[in-house]
């Protein structure tokens, strides 16, 4: 695997964000995949929403949280074979 993917979270609802992250380059099955959406703190970023899927092999993961209005918010993607990747901040 080259590198798992997030996107830019994006505005879905009046109160809600969503992301999207993928394992990317994969010719193999992944042992696994999470992706998570955080709120960027000061004193350390905090954990919205993640969704974790094993054993995936091209497949794309959604999260959808509320967050409070006014952060900045971002998606961070993990596999299992050693990957991370970050999105840019959005400001909700």
């Amino acid at each position: 695997m080259s590198s798992p993917y997030g996107n830019t979270p994006y505005r879905s609802g009046s109160t809600t964000a969503t992301s999207v992250g993928e394992p990317t380059g994969c010719s193999n099955t992944v042992g696994s995949v999470a992706v998570a959406m955080y709120h960027k703190r000061w004193l350390g970023d905090g954990r919205m929403v993640t969704a974790k899927r094993s054993n995936v092999k091209g497949v794309s993961i959604t999260v959808a949280g509320k967050p409070q209005s006014g952060w900045d918010i971002y998606t961070m993607t993990n596999s299992s074979s050693g990957g991370s990747s970050q999105s840019s901040n959005y400001r909700r």
